[in-house]
């Protein structure tokens, strides 16, 4: 059964190292058509979708791994992971030793930049991460009838604000534009500062939680990858 590794940015892509090879659904709602064109011409039986968050849960922390239990984004249906398949990858995670959590994803239109805006979710939704994509790519999953697991890496916790530059984000295109503005309010920069420290230990965490979470899902129904994960030493 063939495999497809799935990040919303080039940089996640990146983190997973040199020698693996994901496809990029981009981000926001427009992951849902990028992966259904992906999903015809591939014909994967499994997706994986691996990327950073943005913590809801306040005892997570940057690095914290999140193995998503379910995908929610406003009042749509919740949409949930094969549950055999996702109690067979915990199971293996946990035999491991890979620290994480299960727990609801929640997918938002555009970045979640305060402690305020955070914990109002965190008290609303319960769940333990925040992203701009999770549920429009599962979505596109349940669409074409291919089973999904979704493993997210907190880069921002619930008690870090954003640089106020950062939240109009809405994908890498709109990176430019940013670091330009950002260059041009100091006042911002010891937030930058703080997430930059935090982003090579979240970027471990997602490369070792991504392999993990294919490798379990190998050894539970004998997955054929497509193009990836000989990244790192079992």
């Amino acid at each position: 059964m063939k495999t497809l590794i799935v990040t919303p940015t080039k940089r996640e892509a990146g983190a997973l190292g040199s020698r693996a090879r994901a496809f990029v659904c981009g981000a926001g709602p427009s992951a849902f058509e990028t992966l259904s064109a992906e999903l015809r011409r591939a014909r994967p039986k499994l997706v994986v979708l691996s990327g950073f968050c943005g913590g809801l849960d306040p005892s997570l922390e940057a690095g914290s791994v999140i193995l998503g239990r379910q995908a929610a984004h406003g009042e749509q249906p919740v949409l949930s992971p094969d549950r055999f398949l996702i109690e067979d990858v915990r199971k293996h995670l946990h035999t491991t030793g890979l620290p994480f959590v299960f727990s609801k994803l929640l997918t938002v239109d555009q970045p979640v930049a305060t402690r305020d805006a955070k914990r109002d979710l965190w008290n609303l939704h319960g769940a333990g991460g925040v992203d701009m994509e999770t549920y429009h790519a599962v979505r596109a999953c349940v669409a074409a009838n291919v089973r999904w697991l979704a493993v997210r890496v907190v880069i921002d916790g619930a008690n870090l604000n954003l640089p106020a530059s950062l939240r109009s984000w809405s994908g890498e295109h709109d990176e430019t534009r940013i670091r330009a503005r950002s260059a041009r309010n100091p006042a911002e920069w010891p937030a930058y500062v703080r997430l930059g420290l935090r982003y090579p230990r979240a970027k471990a965490a997602l490369k070792t939680a991504t392999v993990r979470v294919v490798r379990g899902a190998q050894a539970a129904r004998n997955v054929e990858t497509l193009d990836l994960l000989e990244v790192a030493p079992r």
